[in-house]
């Protein structure tokens, strides 16, 4: 038996499972974007992108930053203000 046809044929079976209830699921929720380590992430624009199971991590942090970064520039964050609360900076 051929295992490496078998996981393709496998992992094909859980991309598309996992798409058909995405798809169902975004119906009644407003959700456009999203990661599911495990079966793949997503993002919905015009379309619904779903990125394979290997690659969904990137995907994400990836459509995330671009998101973010389309938003324009964010004020500066004072680390230091949130670091005097902790044991090791006092």
């Amino acid at each position: 038996m051929d295992t490496d046809k078998t996981d393709k044929s496998f992992a094909c079976l859980i991309l598309y499972t996992f798409a058909a209830n995405l798809h169902r699921s975004l119906q009644a929720t407003p959700l456009d974007i999203g990661c599911c380590l495990q079966y793949g992430a997503f993002e919905q624009t015009r379309t619904l992108r779903i990125s394979s199971h290997d690659e969904s991590l990137i995907f994400f942090v990836i459509r995330l930053l671009e998101r973010l970064r389309a938003m324009g520039p964010a004020p500066a964050i004072d680390l230091m203000q949130y670091a005097r609360g902790l044991q090791s900076f006092k």
